[in-house]
């Protein structure tokens, strides 16, 4: 379904949101209404429906070049990152021997990643509201990607891009006053104390896997050398249909290549299984403190 007829804002980002947001947010399985287990409430942050398209070309009745379209849609891109395939597991583990009954076991692994969670969040809140703070928009640009070279991704700009932040203090106090980032911080440190409040139990074995839309904390970024035929992008230079559509194409394949490894997305979300120790186990251990 190719461009027809002049090219116009609308109906560019409209091509835009049918070849690479929709396809992303369609993948979507696990959200914050179809958890993959309580235990991963701290992982999970969105609605079924995923993440809103907020591309804004620049300027009003202006002359759209290509690397004008190139740079908003890929700094457009960056916020479906959080949209990853993983796998999770709780495993029991076990000595052998018998006595393979699970003891009363919390969960202490998903509390500690759901407490580092809600510092990310905490710190977001601290950044943007120094930043919207600051004598002005450069000195508040500093304070924001400070915060983004320590935690690799922002917290959550919306409605804004994150290149909105940078460009305008303005928008950083808008962002503020919507109550977005401290909404999100209320909503780890509710995720946290229910963990952490949740009582000892039996656990059994589980696993699941499929996309899911993540926390920001786990977001991840694409930069221009992810991007396939970079090349046919330059200042000025102008866009034709083919192009167009390689480069839509060639932005949701950078997203697919590196969401769609479940392996990859483990490893640095720390998703490795959370092992809970059986009976057998545990009274062996204990047996072998009363030899001492």
């Amino acid at each position: 379904m190719p461009i027809t007829g002049s090219v116009k804002e609308s109906n560019l980002l409209g091509r835009y949101h049918v070849l690479v947001t929709d396809k992303i947010n369609n993948a979507i399985k696990f959200h914050d209404g179809n958890l993959p287990s309580a235990d991963f409430s701290y992982l999970i942050d969105g609605p079924s429906t995923g993440i809103t398209d907020n591309a804004d070309l620049p300027g009003t009745n202006a002359i759209i070049d290509a690397s004008d379209i190139y740079d908003t849609l890929l700094a457009d891109l960056n916020r479906y990152t959080r949209v990853r395939n993983i796998n999770i597991s709780i495993s029991i583990s076990s000595t052998g021997g018998g006595g393979n009954t699970p003891i009363l076991s919390k969960n202490t692994q998903a509390i500690a990643k759901a407490k580092a969670v809600l510092q990310y969040n905490v710190n977001w809140v601290t950044a943007v509201t120094n930043a919207k703070n600051a004598a002005d928009t450069a000195a508040s640009a500093a304070i924001l990607n400070a915060f983004v070279a320590t935690n690799t991704t922002s917290g959550p700009t919306e409605p804004f891009s994150f290149p909105d932040l940078l460009s305008d203090k303005a928008n950083v106090l808008t962002l503020f006053n919507s109550s977005v980032p401290q909404a999100a911080q209320t909503k780890a440190a509710t995720e946290y104390n229910q963990l952490l409040g949740r009582a000892a139990r039996v656990q059994s074995s589980f696993s699941a896997s499929g996309y899911g839309i993540l926390h920001h904390k786990y977001g991840f970024n694409i930069s221009s050398s992810d991007v396939a035929n970079p090349a046919l992008l330059t200042t000025d230079e102008l866009i034709d249909d083919t192009h167009l559509e390689t480069l839509m194409n060639s932005l949701y394949q950078a997203w697919l290549s590196t969401a769609s490894d479940a392996s990859s997305a483990n490893s640095q979300l720390g998703l490795t299984g959370v092992s809970i120790c059986h009976n057998s186990c545990h009274s062996s251990c204990h047996g072998s403190r009363g030899r001492r």
